[in-house]
């Protein structure tokens, strides 16, 4: 089959034409950035035109080998939800974290557990602590909602792992 010359040009120019509009869409990547970890520390950060982000901290050293945990959230905004394994993840066994939500204030204004169902139950500190029990497949689900624009520079996320 021969194809005549007018008939490329516009099967040229339309994929050109669909390529460029495929390029220019926005890509929505609202994955969390770990910039660095060691051992039971994480800085992490995401796009400031994400509503919400994720990080799961399975098969980690934050999940594996720590006992206190220091996440720092750069340039906090919107919504970062944690998904929280531990060791006592790994062995199916219960446990619970004191978050320490003293340093969490002013930049979170509110911390959500998230349950299996995808139900938010605002968790209120007692003191400067905010005790939450691992779930039924002992994970802890949190969401920490931030301003929804740029006000601070970072906060820190810390925990101590507590067995049952």
């Amino acid at each position: 089959m021969l194809i005549q010359p007018s008939m490329f040009s516009l099967f040229l120019s339309s994929v050109i034409f669909i390529g460029s509009i495929a390029h220019a869409l926005p890509i929505n990547r609202c994955e969390v950035s770990n910039f660095d970890q060691t051992t039971c520390n994480l800085h992490v950060g995401f796009p400031s035109a994400c509503k919400s982000s994720t990080l799961h901290l399975a098969n980690s050293s934050l999940s594996t080998s720590c006992s206190s945990v220091r996440i720092f959230w750069d340039y906090p905004m919107n919504n970062l939800t944690v998904i929280i394994e531990t060791p006592f993840t790994q062995i199916q066994q219960p446990y619970s974290i004191h978050l320490r939500s003293q340093r969490m204030k002013p930049q979170i204004s509110h911390i959500y557990q998230v349950s299996e169902s995808g139900a938010y139950t605002e968790l209120i500190p007692e003191g400067d602590i905010i005790t939450v029990n691992s779930n039924t497949d002992y994970q802890i689900i949190l969401m920490f909602q931030a301003p929804t624009r740029m006000i601070f520079f970072g906060v820190y996320i810390e925990y101590d792992i507590i067995g049952n």
